[in-house]
């Protein structure tokens, strides 16, 4: 699908971070180019690296790159920006491409979405369930609860996607206690979970602070649930601690191949830009309020779904940074993931690698999840009539995550 100029207007929200430029400065689209916005992965191809200022135009296959292997999360929307390599722009010039309207798909926010609930206090605690903390590095206090349960039964911590959101974001694993002692915590940045004094959000960090949780709770070994992006940070830590890694639930999860994640993106902004033209997604988005990016988020639970109709409970107000968002995907260089590649090979136990048929991530992911874990034994459930929010749609999530981990 090529889109003209013009289509799917929206007043984009400027960034004040230095590091990021605002796409915008970029008002000259070809068809190519805008069909990059569209989801086509023609200039998306395995290097991803052809991107740049060609001719004086802003090739969003280059701002894609980078956001990617930035760390854009594949499970997640974010706002899409285009660093220019060469050429300055005016302020008429940036006026003017907003007052024409830019392909809306320019300012998506993919973002790892989440069910939680509506209403309330972003950093309510879970109901039924002990609050703790422990300390991670650089000495950040993170904020944690656990369910009861007998003293046999089995540690699942649950690593929620984003990066950004709190606890809320998490699948509702709660389900699965008493059988297991289920821990949920705000990861660095995010919820009561205040970010490090050295403001560090990178991906040994996150590892650092699962490890943190693991050694608080006395547990020899923990099993790990993580949906999105919280499933690159459940196989970063079985790479690094294969030997306190137990069995691994990977629900829709974030491969550390930085191609795949590509092109996931590739997929999902062609599904975004579709529900843009259905109205349901809507254009303009909801502004980021101050580092507030849940209504922004919100706005786009449909491309997640199989049913773009369904209505699901909503991340509450604040329970997204978007300051911990633009950082933490900063701090996810290729080198981290290269790490996690390698490392994963010293992980030899059990693997459940499941996805919603409709996922628009599937396609990219599905096949790099399985080989990453190569040396591990892996069961792959495909469920029909989900997407990315698997457990939200399909009544088989939570059956088949219990029967795995209690065999």
């Amino acid at each position: 699908m090529c889109c003209r100029r013009g289509a799917l207007q929206q007043r984009l929200v400027r960034r004040t971070d230095p590091d990021l430029e605002a796409l915008a400065g970029c008002d000259h689209f070809d068809a190519g180019h805008a069909e990059v916005l569209a989801g086509s992965a023609r200039n998306t191809d395995s290097s991803c690296g052809n991107g740049g200022w060609r001719g004086g135009r802003c090739d969003l296959a280059y701002g894609l790159e980078q956001r990617t292997r930035g760390g854009v999360m594949p499970g997640a929307v974010r706002r899409y920006t285009v660093r220019p390599r060469q050429a300055s722009w005016t302020s008429a010039r940036k006026q003017n491409s907003v007052r024409h309207g830019l392909l809306a798909v320019g300012a998506i926010v993919v973002t790892a979405l989440l069910v939680g609930p509506s209403t309330g206090d972003a950093s309510a605690a879970p109901a039924s369930m002990k609050p703790f903390t422990a300390v991670g590095p650089g000495g950040v206090h993170l904020h944690a609860w656990a369910s009861s349960a007998g003293r046999r039964a089995a540690t699942l911590i649950v690593i929620n996607g984003g990066p950004g959101f709190s606890h809320l974001a998490e699948p509702p694993a709660g389900v699965l206690a008493p059988q297991f002692r289920v821990v949920v915590y705000d990861q660095r940045g995010t919820g009561l979970s205040r970010a490090a004094h050295d403001r560090t959000f990178d991906l040994s960090h996150q590892v650092g602070d699962l490890e943190a949780l693991r050694r608080r709770l006395g547990a020899q070994r923990v099993d790990l649930l993580g949906h999105s992006w919280g499933g690159l940070i459940a196989a970063a830590y079985a790479a690094r601690y294969p030997q306190r890694a137990g069995a691994l639930v990977l629900a829709d999860a974030e491969p550390a191949d930085a191609t795949a994640a590509a092109r996931g993106f590739a997929f999902l902004t062609q599904r975004i830009a579709a529900l843009m033209v259905s109205g349901l997604i809507p254009s303009p988005l909801p502004p980021v309020v101050g580092d507030d990016c849940s209504a922004h988020i919100n706005a786009y639970t449909p491309a997640y779904l199989a049913n773009p109709k369904l209505r699901v409970p909503l991340l509450p107000r604040g329970a997204c940074s978007e300051a911990t968002f633009i950082q933490t995907n900063a701090a996810l260089t290729p080198s981290a993931r290269k790490t996690v590649l390698s490392e994963l090979r010293r992980y030899h136990g059990r693997a459940l690698i499941i996805f919603g048929r409709e996922d628009p991530f599937r396609a990219a992911f599905q096949a790099p999840d399985v080989a990453e874990l190569s040396t591990a034994h892996v069961q792959l459930k495909v469920l029909p009539h989900a997407g990315h929010l698997v457990w939200a749609e399909s009544p088989q999530f939570f059956p088949i995550v219990r029967t795995f981990l209690s065999t």
